[in-house]
């Protein structure tokens, strides 16, 4: 397995284990609905991942524009390098919610963990623009610019990212010569 498809899956794992139950877009109006999310949510948090997308697919079935449900099932199939079939339920989750931060970020780890930098920034730009994190960004910006032997500016983009989260920074500079070196 590739060490980007790794450190990609690890950190969708752990940017995406949390998810509220109220982020399907119609609202809650089926209680046992909610009580299969928040189970599936459990079973994806305990390494469960088959018995999760069973429990996803059930809310599909129940609420079939729940794109929260779309959304960790093709986060579980990137988890898992299963990406045409991520592909297909993060595309759906995109169809029904595209103007989610959370969406259109775990899309642009996507394009960045099949090497597609131009869709990769292109939608880090939107979950960007829409509020997201900072951290899932500056990876995936990071990843696409050392590939594209951008190394001044992949430096840029992580001190940037780190000092918004007020971390120190002083670490940086040797990694991305380590990179540049390799």
């Amino acid at each position: 397995m590739k060490k980007g498809t790794v450190i990609g899956g690890l950190v969708l794992g752990m940017l995406f284990s949390g998810i509220l139950t109220g982020w399907c877009q119609s609202g809650a109006k089926n209680q046992d609905y909610q009580y299969v999310l928040i189970e599936a949510v459990k079973q994806k948090n305990f390494g469960q991942l088959a018995e999760a997308v069973k429990l996803y697919t059930m809310v599909i079935k129940e609420k079939p524009d729940c794109d929260v449900a779309y959304f960790e099932i093709g986060s579980i199939y990137l988890m898992t390098n299963q990406l045409e079939l991520a592909r297909n339920n993060l595309a759906k989750a995109y169809e029904l919610d595209p103007v989610s931060p959370i969406v259109n970020s775990v899309l642009a780890v996507r394009h960045a963990m099949r090497g597609e930098d131009e869709a990769a920034m292109r939608h880090v730009a939107i979950a960007r623009e829409l509020g997201a994190g900072v951290l899932p960004l500056a990876f995936v910006e990071l990843f696409a610019q050392v590939r594209n032997g951008g190394y001044a500016a992949a430096r840029a983009s992580w001190e940037r990212a780190m000092a918004a989260l007020d971390k120190d920074v002083s670490w940086v500079e040797p990694a991305i010569a380590a990179l540049e070196h390799r």
